[in-house]
């Protein structure tokens, strides 16, 4: 039985407007806290919230709201027992599809299209780059007469996409990014040159990165568009705000198609935390020099963190056990008729360099060198008896390896995309990630209990020992 039996009427054209007396509902939905600085406080400077809505209330109880919120304003509707009855005024152009397209996508990308049909507004979730080029070589083939204009950052990256589309797209694609207007049916341009556009000469208007609109330059060429069709690729690796989301659902609406892999093809992920040898933190030293003190040229530390990957390449359980985990208890190596692969993550060649030095027939995969002691060897594309550095790793859409050791900087594990991957593409069963936690100080303490809290809520299992006070995953409810 519904809660009131009112039927709510959403009209949706450049913008929506609601009709009924339901301001107080649909406030908190388009609400949120903005961060701001003032004058005063201990140190001069004081932190400010001010409240900002973008609701607009009318006589007559009519709410102007962005059209992008119509979906998240009629879910709250129905859900406190509303009719909603949605007048959709809004008329994307009428474009003729590719007939050939659909004999060689994916069941994927074919639900892609499926989604882009039907909505003429939303976003995409893509889980690299690569996926995001295809993406947009799929949109550009797939209104063959609509008259495209691709948004990116800066003209480094216009000229990028460019190489990288001609070839998929050929005779089709062109570049403005110097005020001219090359005669082709997909023009990729900047921010800028997107905000002198004749909105009568575009049909399909497509952001590489969605958080590009959030800009003021594009959110007024935006505003000028009234029937296109409009798409945001929002990355992975993507990290913004509740302020940011809201603004992007607002502007684009929601997320129309998510190319990320499920979870359930996720390869499981085992974290072994390992407490670090102790090291007296001296105050007065500023982050990089207490950073290359406490875990770079720690020799104690280094000293485990080679012994653990020796360890692990021989599958020696004794030696492994002695340095403070106790797999059989816990978790089990990964089984497999090969042996393990076993590679060491760090945050600078700075602290490879100290590393390799210890572990003779290793390798050290970096964007560059440190030093004349690291030499890098020739890619593979398998982590196996490899130290790896964060930047390095971030490039890779696949980090193949069995086990992880995060020798230094462990929270950047959980910003690198390729980590851990589908098990199809990981060619195991579960992959190994060894924490070195550090306790010199509170900082550190602090840092190892918010990275166990985030394993937790991405559904590792994490196993640590007591005086950490980690939640198994078990009895993650606890939380």
């Amino acid at each position: 039985m519904m809660k009131n039996p009112a039927t709510i009427k959403i009209e949706i054209d450049r913008f929506g407007i609601v009709h009924g007396p339901v301001g107080a509902l649909v406030k908190p939905l388009l609400s949120a806290d903005e961060l701001s600085f003032a004058v005063g406080g201990p140190y001069g400077v004081r932190q400010v919230r001010q409240p900002f809505t973008w609701l607009v209330e009318w006589s007559n109880n009519r709410l102007a709201v962005p059209a992008g919120a119509v979906r998240r304003i009629t879910s709250m509707l129905l859900r406190n027992g509303y009719g909603v009855e949605i007048d959709d005024r809004r008329r994307p152009p009428e474009l003729q599809t590719n007939s050939t397209l659909p004999s060689e996508l994916s069941a994927t990308e074919s639900q892609l299209l499926a989604a882009t049909d039907r909505e003429p507004t939303g976003i995409y979730r893509v889980s690299s780059d690569r996926v995001r080029i295809r993406l947009i070589e799929l949109l550009c083939r797939h209104f063959t007469d609509a008259r495209t204009v691709i948004v990116v950052g800066t003209r480094a990256d216009a000229r990028r996409l460019w190489q990288q589309l001609v070839p998929l797209v050929p005779g089709q694609v062109g570049l403005a990014i110097h005020g001219n207007w090359p005669d082709r049916r997909c023009i990729i341009t900047t921010c800028g040159g997107f905000e002198g556009i004749d909105q009568t000469e575009v049909d399909v208007v497509i952001f590489q990165s969605a958080e590009l609109a959030l800009g003021r330059r594009p959110a007024r060429a935006l505003a000028r568009l009234k029937s296109q069709r409009i798409y945001g690729i929002l990355g992975d690796e993507t990290r913004l705000g509740p302020v940011a989301c809201l603004n992007l659902e607002l502007q684009y609406g929601s997320i129309i198609h998510d190319t990320r892999m499920r979870h359930a093809d996720r390869t499981p992920v085992d974290v072994l935390v390992c407490d670090a040898p102790w090291f007296r933190s001296h105050r007065r030293q500023n982050g990089i020099d207490r950073k290359r003190a406490a875990n770079w040229n720690n020799e104690r530390r280094n000293d485990l963190v080679a012994r653990l990957a020796s360890a692990f390449l021989r599958a020696d359980l004794p030696t492994i056990w002695d340095c403070g985990l106790l797999l059989d208890q816990a978790v089990h190596l990964p089984q497999l008729d090969r042996p393990l692969r076993v590679a060491i993550l760090v945050e600078s060649t700075e602290h490879g360099s100290r590393l390799v030095t210890r572990l003779p027939g290793w390798g050290l995969e970096s964007r560059g060198t440190h030093g004349t002691r690291v030499t890098l060897r020739s890619w593979s594309g398998v982590c196996d008896q490899e130290i790896i550095t964060v930047s390095r790793a971030r490039q890779l859409d696949q980090l193949r390896t069995d086990v992880l050791i995060a020798a230094s900087s462990p929270e950047s594990i959980l910003h690198i995309r390729g980590f851990p991957g589908t098990r199809q593409q990981s060619g195991t069963s579960s992959v190994l990630l060894v924490d070195i936690a550090d306790d010199h100080d509170a900082r550190a303490a602090r840092a190892v209990r918010d990275r166990c809290r985030e394993y937790v809520r991405r559904g590792w299992t994490v196993h640590a020992p007591r005086h950490w006070g980690v939640v198994p995953i078990a009895d993650s409810h606890c939380y």
